[in-house]
């Protein structure tokens, strides 16, 4: 069975297949939209009614089965169709075998009839096994003759497409960002021009393709993702304030002006925007001191570490789950309790600001305090109830570099929580939890660069601190 390569392609979309056919009658027929009729078509898709659009559905039916008998044809009535068939051309001598589309527009009676008629026609076609319109997301608020309207709208444009990408895109976090940048593509060839420069930044954030093309133009223009990012010194201060605002509703961000300016707080300075939101997660993925690529140096540390002191171990430990994606323990020891019997011991390695940073899915249960805690306690949780694993004490190793003091200050009062959580769901296994402060080992270089030396660095015991022992058993 060939292997279905599909391209997914987020398509702004416009009114042009409403207009082209409103050109049609008025040149044709002499038909013009009355101002009432106008003025419905502007109006939030909520107040549509199948009795004031039968009229105005039927005749833009009416002229798209006279206008869409061929490619040409498709091509000439609207920008969304001529670039679908127009993207599917050149992913097609890619290797692709689908392109699967989702529209975004503006919430408007009339984006909302342009959005079925071009999904419908695509989804119904002869080449409905090459595209399809997989969904139509109406965004509210995009508004341009609005300028607090708009701003508002923008920040929706930005939470619906970051919630989109997480929706279509499932695998784990340390493969997403590629598959993002090499599944998904930006086609801003409708829709309203105000809305383009966003989707622009949007897709370069992401590492995407932008793809665009002109409604009478035969050849379809594609942008390649450029090597840009946040400025990594900017983007700390920036980013710790956000996350002690996300944890703390009444701590006010230090660098509340510049959050403001960059777009990362609302304009009133009382809520962070969409855009701050993905610029967290843009953070906690591709920053140099992010998890999924600084968590491997610090594991290399450890590792190093444990060696000196001489002591008996397995690094990165693989248990086949059938069925199941297979367990991974960072490190695993076998030893002696204190009454001499054979216990395994179990490390697990993670960046502090996971104690936070779990913003989209924080806990629901109360006796957590709403600690966003519950991925890493799921994970734990998980490792500890497959039987092969055989696990008598757990040790979760929270190390910090770069991070603000006052992020370790609070870090201190959920780990407290964090353990005890933890002790109540698994009796039978002892746990501990401790700190290792690598900012004590940039401390000690001295005057050196930072991320050079953290790097360079040796760690010992002085940097590690317990914060929970394990029990006396």
């Amino acid at each position: 069975m060939t292997e279905i390569k599909k391209k997914i392609v987020i398509t702004t979309l416009g009114t042009s297949i409403l207009t082209n056919c409103d050109r049609h009658y008025k040149k044709v027929e002499n038909l013009e939209l009355t101002d009432q009729e106008k003025a419905y078509l502007k109006q939030e898709s909520k107040h549509e009614t199948p009795a004031r659009s039968k009229e105005y559905r039927e005749r833009v039916s009416k002229w798209l089965d006279e206008k869409c008998k061929d490619k040409e044809g498709y091509e000439k009535a609207s920008a969304e169709f001529n670039s679908l068939l127009k993207i599917w051309d050149e992913y097609k001598n890619l290797g692709y075998n689908k392109i699967e589309t989702y529209l975004i527009g503006t919430d408007t009676v009339a984006a909302k009839i342009a959005g079925e008629f071009i999904r419908e026609r695509i989804n119904n076609s002869e080449r409905k096994d090459k595209i399809e319109v997989k969904d139509l997301i109406v965004v509210p608020g995009l508004d341009v003759s609005s300028k607090g309207s708009f701003e508002n709208g923008v920040d929706k444009l930005i939470y619906a497409i970051d919630q989109l990408i997480g929706d279509v895109i499932q695998c784990k976090d340390r493969n997403k960002r590629k598959k993002i940048s090499e599944s998904i593509c930006f086609n801003v060839s409708g829709g309203y021009k105000g809305v383009i420069p966003i989707m622009t930044i949007l897709a370069q954030l992401y590492e995407c393709e932008i793809t665009y093309i002109f409604q009478e133009y035969k050849k379809l223009i594609v942008i390649s993702p450029m090597p840009i990012n946040f400025d990594p010194i900017l983007t700390e201060s920036l980013y710790f304030d956000l996350l002690l605002r996300i944890d703390d509703k009444t701590n006010k961000p230090r660098y509340i002006d510049q959050l403001s300016k960059h777009g990362f707080y609302s304009k009133d300075k009382t809520e962070i925007t969409a855009l701050g939101r993905l610029f967290m997660k843009m953070v906690e993925s591709n920053h140099p001191s992010a998890s999924n690529v600084f968590g491997y140096y610090v594991e290399y540390r450890i590792l190093k570490y444990l060696c000196e002191k001489k002591e008996e171990f397995e690094h990165s430990k693989i248990i086949k789950v059938p069925g199941k994606d297979p367990i991974e323990l960072d490190f695993v020891f076998e030893k002696k309790d204190s009454a001499g019997r054979d216990i395994r011991e179990v490390w697990e390695v993670k960046p502090i600001t996971a104690l936070f940073s779990d913003q989209n899915n924080p806990s629901k249960d109360s006796s957590i305090k709403k600690v966003y805690i519950s991925k890493i306690i799921e994970q734990i949780s998980k490792q500890i109830k497959y039987p092969d694993t055989n696990i008598g004490r757990y040790k979760v190793v929270f190390y910090s570099a770069f991070v603000a003091e006052k992020i370790k200050e609070k870090a201190k009062e959920k780990i407290a929580i964090f353990c005890d959580e933890l002790r109540k769901k698994h009796t039978a296994v002892n746990f501990s939890v401790e700190i290792l402060d690598l900012d004590k080992v940039i401390k000690d270089k001295g005057k050196d660069n930072p991320y050079k030396a953290v790097f360079s660095g040796e760690v010992t015991d002085k940097h590690f601190k317990v914060v929970e022992p394990f029990e006396s058993r």
